[in-house]
């Protein structure tokens, strides 16, 4: 089971990951929790900034470095905070946001715990408004896609230009 992450993009897990790695030599926490992972290496000069990637992942639930990141990509990458005034409803629970996006209309994606319905200006500011043919066919619903080859083309193109700013 995942310990709760909190939801911050993928580069304050990386610039955090950095700061640990830099504060090895010094940490004696860090250093005894790397040991109990990875007890084949005893000397601190030879853990790697890898390792503690794999550490952190470890400790929020994740087998590993890179199931966390795609976790974290797949949660935060339809987020932008430049983006929140044009919002038009968030919501915690998927139910109401789906009645309020059918009767309101718009665009209804997820992101973290929280479900949003906006308008095409979020979506441009997202740089994901060249798609519209694609959010035509999911139903404009990220959640609950009506088509699932055009949400694969959404999601790797949202995916791309996540990975791009972080």
């Amino acid at each position: 089971m995942k310990k709760s992450i909190l939801p911050s993009p993928l580069i304050s897990y990386r610039k955090k990951a950095k700061t640990l790695f830099k504060s090895l030599p010094q940490n004696s926490d860090l250093l005894l929790r790397l040991n109990k992972v990875f007890t084949h290496l005893s000397d601190p000069k030879s853990f790697q900034l890898k390792h503690i990637y794999h550490l952190m992942a470890l400790e929020f639930g994740f087998a590993n470095w890179s199931e966390m990141k795609e976790y974290i990509i797949e949660q935060d990458m339809l987020y932008k905070k430049s983006g929140i005034a044009v919002i038009h409803a968030w919501f915690t629970i998927y139910h109401l946001a789906l009645a309020y996006f059918k009767k309101n209309g718009g665009y209804l994606l997820k992101f973290w715990d929280d479900y949003v319905v906006c308008g095409p200006e979020y979506i441009k500011l997202m740089n994901l408004h060249n798609y519209e043919q694609h959010w035509k066919l999911i139903g404009y619903n990220w959640v609950e896609p009506a088509d699932i080859t055009a949400y694969n083309t959404l999601y790797a193109t949202a995916r791309n230009l996540y990975l791009e700013r972080n």
